[in-house]
């Protein structure tokens, strides 16, 4: 991990994002990582250069509770750790005034080959003006679980 995630919602530490422990629609059961106002970077290390068929991330939206989508997620791949070429490019819609709680999963196909993925998902940041705590200058959650690459 490159960026920093809130104590109280480490999912387990830094291997958390890739532990295979799937996270559920109740943030509070410790299997999320929540980042508040912040954007996730995250490298994963396949150890080899690898033919990656398949890439899933999930994410959680619970707008009540202040997590929202990421506004984009970038996806980048290396063969050497310190040079990546960006993939591709996932923005997600503005959010709208809704209280449904759901996980959403972003997935990929045939990225070719490499050993690292990085991913960058941008926080939403100020809350939509039509949440309760916009008017509190309230900042957005990024809750992230598992990057699954096959």
């Amino acid at each position: 991990m490159q960026s920093e995630y809130a104590n109280q919602y480490n999912a387990g530490g830094d291997n958390a994002l890739i532990d295979g422990v799937l996270g559920t629609e109740d943030f509070r059961t410790g299997t999320w990582q929540g980042y508040f106002d912040t954007d996730v970077v995250a490298i994963v290390d396949l150890g080899t250069i690898k033919k990656i068929q398949l890439l899933q991330i999930n994410f959680l939206k619970d707008q009540r509770s202040w997590i929202f989508l990421p506004k984009e997620v970038e996806i980048y791949t290396s063969n050497d750790g310190e040079i990546f070429k960006k993939s591709t490019n996932l923005s997600f819609p503005i959010p709208e005034n809704e209280e449904n709680v759901s996980i959403e999963t972003m997935k990929l196909s045939k990225l070719g080959n490499a050993r690292y993925i990085k991913v960058i998902a941008k926080k939403l940041g100020t809350l939509p003006t039509w949440h309760l705590g916009y008017k509190h200058d309230g900042r957005s959650w990024l809750f992230i679980d598992e990057i699954q690459i096959k």
